[in-house]
């Protein structure tokens, strides 16, 4: 819905906040409230938590960290829900968010590895230990 606002005698264009599009409830279902959920917004929320009807999500910790492994942050999904609710989290989904963020933070992911196998038990102690740099005897 969109108004128009007088400021200073100047009409603005603004955008009417009150018609929320999401309900965050503390059971971590997130209801869809009309039928106006912009596609980008359910394509997020198809992201973020498992769909249980057409209009209603429920968030769930696997699908969170799924939803972080292929690059979203937990603040992101936060803010994602906060806007769209217009109403403070429920302190369950709020739990939820703070242990995913630390189940993230305990893990990271430093790339490929090299795996080599020495046909000697001696050979070890031969090979460099700083990467890029080859040992002298």
């Amino acid at each position: 819905m969109k108004r128009y606002d007088i400021d200073g005698g100047i009409p603005t264009l603004a955008v009417a906040l009150s018609a929320h599009m999401l309900r965050v409830l503390p059971n971590l279902e997130i209801a869809a409230i009309g039928a106006a959920l912009e596609p980008g917004d359910r394509l997020a929320l198809d992201a973020y938590a498992v769909r249980v009807s057409d209009l209603v999500w429920r968030l769930e910790a696997t699908k969170l960290l799924a939803a972080t492994e292929e690059g979203r942050s937990v603040g992101e999904i936060r803010e994602f829900l906060a806007a769209r609710s217009g109403a403070p989290l429920p302190d369950t989904v709020g739990r939820l968010l703070e242990d995913v963020a630390d189940r993230c933070a305990r893990v990271h992911d430093r790339g490929l590895a090299r795996l080599i196998e020495c046909a000697e038990p001696a050979s070890p102690r031969s090979l460099p230990t700083t990467p890029g740099r080859a040992r002298t005897a």
